[in-house]
């Protein structure tokens, strides 16, 4: 468990560093897709007002702002490594967590390269937290 919470906290600080270098915004404001849901019409209309200089973010309207890397499979896979040593759960998690990473794809919240980066901070994430938790 405290390995877990050392790689999500190391990936998050990590995430927040690579979107402030990468900016970037769901696949369905720079694509010709309509936004499948109201959350992420709320979230087209904040990134605009944003780059404008226009508004300050609100915590409703931001909640799907960092796209690339995609924490989404960021949080999949480092559950699914912290589940893999429950024999009852392990294919579970595996299955859920493959989901989520293809699933983050074709709803259009995210471009494949955000998870492929969500795969790459996760494993940086993982790996240095056992340097840190021992």
């Amino acid at each position: 468990m405290q390995r877990f919470v050392v790689s999500g906290t190391l990936a998050s600080l990590l995430t927040g560093i690579v979107f402030a270098i990468w900016p970037a915004a769901g696949p369905w404001t720079v694509e010709d897709y309509q936004a499948t849901s109201r959350e992420q019409e709320l979230t087209s209309a904040e990134l605009v007002m944003l780059r404008a200089h226009r508004s300050d973010p609100s915590p409703q309207h931001t909640d799907a702002l960092v796209t690339f890397p995609s924490f989404h499979t960021i949080l999949a896979i480092l559950s699914a490594i912290a589940l893999w040593d429950v024999r009852k759960v392990r294919w579970l998690a595996l299955a859920i967590c493959m989901a989520v990473c293809i699933s983050t794809v074709t709803t259009g919240w995210h471009y494949a390269v955000d998870v492929l980066a969500g795969i790459a901070v996760a494993l940086i994430g993982y790996r240095a937290s056992a340097r840190l938790v021992r």
